[in-house]
Order: C-alpha cells, then sequence, then structure tokens
C-alpha cells in the first residue's frame, strides 16, 4: 500500500488552495488514526490517543502562513501532515523508533514538535501550551512581525487555568494569537 502524503499548499496570498490535496491529508489523517488505534489495540504499542474527528484542522493550517508558528493539541494529527507532509514521524514515534523525529522515541505518541517547522513542543498536560503561545506572541509582538501563533487545545483544554491565561494575555495585550477550540 502507497500513502501519497502530498500536503495542500498553504497560502496567505488570493491563490486558492488545492482542495483535493487538503481533502487528501484529511483522509490520510483519518487512515492513519484507525491504523494507529487498531495496532494499540493489538498490543504492538502500549499507548495512543485517537484524533478522528480532528480532520479539520488541516484546513486551518493550510490557511495559516508557513512562518507561523503552531502550538498543536495531541489530537492535530492532520495538522501536523499539513505542515510537515510526514507521516512516518508519528508511526515512528507510536513505535518508540530512534529514528522518531520528535523525541528519538522517547516521548509519548502525539506530541508534535517540529522547530523546522515552527511547532511548539506538546505537554501531556491539557491545556498547558497556552502561556507558552502567548510567550511567543508577545515576542512576535514585540519584534512587530507579522506572524501569528496558531493555538489549539479541546474543550478539556478550554476548561483550564492555562486556557484562561493565554485567552487573557490574548485579549488584554492583543496578541497575534489564534485559538482554536
Amino acid at each position: 500500500m502507497t500513502i501519497n502524503t502530498r500536503a495542500a499548499v498553504t497560502s496567505t496570498t488570493a491563490q486558492p488552495l488545492d482542495v483535493l490535496a487538503l481533502y487528501r491529508t484529511m483522509v490520510t489523517a483519518r487512515v492513519t488514526n484507525d491504523l494507529l488505534k487498531t495496532r494499540k489495540t493489538q498490543g504492538r504499542f502500549p499507548f495512543y490517543i485517537g484524533c478522528a474527528g480532528h480532520e479539520s484542522m488541516a484546513a486551518v493550517v493550510a490557511a495559516l502562513d508557513e512562518s507561523d508558528w503552531l502550538a498543536l493539541y495531541y489530537r492535530d494529527l492532520a495538522a501536523w501532515l499539513q505542515r510537515t507532509g510526514d507521516i512516518y514521524g508519528p508511526l515512528r514515534e507510536a513505535y518508540s523508533r530512534t529514528t522518531a523525529p520528535m523525541g528519538a522515541g522517547r516521548n509519548m505518541p502525539s506530541h508534535y514538535s517540529s522547530k523546522r517547522h515552527r511547532i511548539l513542543p506538546t505537554f501531556s498536560e491539557v491545556g498547558a501550551l497556552g502561556p507558552f503561545a502567548g510567550g511567543v506572541g508577545f515576542s512576535l509582538q514585540r519584534h512587530q512581525s507579522k506572524e501569528i501563533i496558531m493555538y489549539s487545545t479541546g474543550e478539556g483544554g478550554a476548561a483550564t487555568n492555562d486556557f484562561n491565561v493565554a485567552f487573557r494575555q490574548a485579549a488584554v495585550h492583543k496578541l497575534p494569537i489564534l485559538i482554536v477550540v
């Protein structure tokens, strides 16, 4: 089975997105999620949190510029695939391979990070990236950058104090943060 991992081309100009490539990224995320859930159930690795229903995060990332920062939620496999186009990274993380790009097999699966792709490291604690996203927003504002940071979390993360801190930082200081729940 061959998997085509071409992500949709992102652009902030007036060019339309390649919706077929975007759809392909979303389907790839769902198929990969189903594969990882099956392998976890078979006992091939000890832990995996599914990401079904979060495929639309690929469209959010596609709407951003390549230079924008991402603070991803652990269910954002589609966002990871859209930004990096790397399907094998999350698979190597799930199997704890030393060639895994995010933590050389030492991280839990779904802790997405990439310095090259401007993806902040993810924490296991839900919503914990909020204050860090605020800090990146402060830095971008201080340097008068046109970049933004996209911070995503779920409903549980939105109920935490860290989310409250990020939301207040963004509102009070008018920071360039896109918060996606």
